[in-house]
Order: structure tokens, then C-alpha cells, then sequence
């Protein structure tokens, strides 16, 4: 047992050098935000929404957003009871600013039109948004 353990971590330690990984570990999130800003998001839902991509917007020391061009949020109809979510947006979103755009949104779409929907019908946002 334990020398299958160890020959797991030297697996582990030669794919984190193949891969050049330079990065730490740790249990505390890193914090992105103002020390002053505040949490709660009140009004409409549209409302909740803005704040949120607002915020989104704020963030400072990301990496994905130094790289991007615009921040992807979302699109379609905030009160559709369908939400697509995917992992994140690739160039042609970046470049839009909307998820879906490129070859993965061509494809959705010809699946929405199957089951006789279409984006104004759905709610799509990705679960990173640069």
C-alpha cells in the first residue's frame, strides 16, 4: 500500500513539472474584491444581475481577465425557467462578449431549434466569465 502511495505522488509531482505548473495550494481564497465593498444584492432580478457582472468587472488580480478581451456574463431571458450553463468562453465569445457564439453556439442552437426553442427562451451564462 504504501509504496503504491508514493509512486502516486511521484506521478503526481512529475505531472505537475511536465505540465510547468507553478502554483500553491491553499486552503484561503484569494481575495479579489474592494475591503469595502458589500455582498448584498437587492432590487429585481435584473437588478441582482448588473451588481453581479458589475462586480465581476471590479475584480482585480485574475489572470483570465488580464488575458481577456471583454468579460462574458450571459444572454437570453433572465426569467426563462431553462439556464445553460457552460465552463467558459472560448476566443469568439471573448471577442462578442456573450456566451455560445463560435462552433459550441452553432451547435447549441441546432439543439434548441430540436426541442423547438431558440435563445430568447433560455438563460446562458458560463460558470467562468473571462
Amino acid at each position: 500500500m504504501k509504496k503504491n502511495l508514493n509512486q502516486k505522488l511521484i506521478n503526481l509531482i512529475e505531472y505537475y513539472n511536465l505540465i510547468n505548473a507553478n502554483f500553491l495550494l491553499s486552503n484561503s481564497p484569494i481575495k479579489r474584491t474592494n475591503e469595502n465593498s458589500t455582498n448584498t444584492f437587492t432590487g429585481t432580478k435584473l437588478e441582482k444581475l448588473n451588481k453581479l457582472k458589475n462586480k465581476i468587472q471590479l475584480i482585480k488580480n485574475c489572470d483570465l481577465k488580464k488575458n481577456a478581451t471583454n468579460l462574458v456574463f450571459a444572454d437570453g431571458n433572465i426569467n426563462s425557467k431553462i439556464m445553460i450553463i457552460g465552463e467558459g468562453p472560448g476566443a469568439n465569445e471573448d471577442i462578442e462578449g456573450k456566451p455560445f457564439v463560435g462552433r459550441a453556439g452553432k451547435l447549441l442552437d441546432k439543439m434548441l431549434s430540436a426541442i423547438k426553442l431558440d435563445r430568447t427562451k433560455v438563460y446562458i451564462s458560463n460558470v467562468v466569465n473571462y
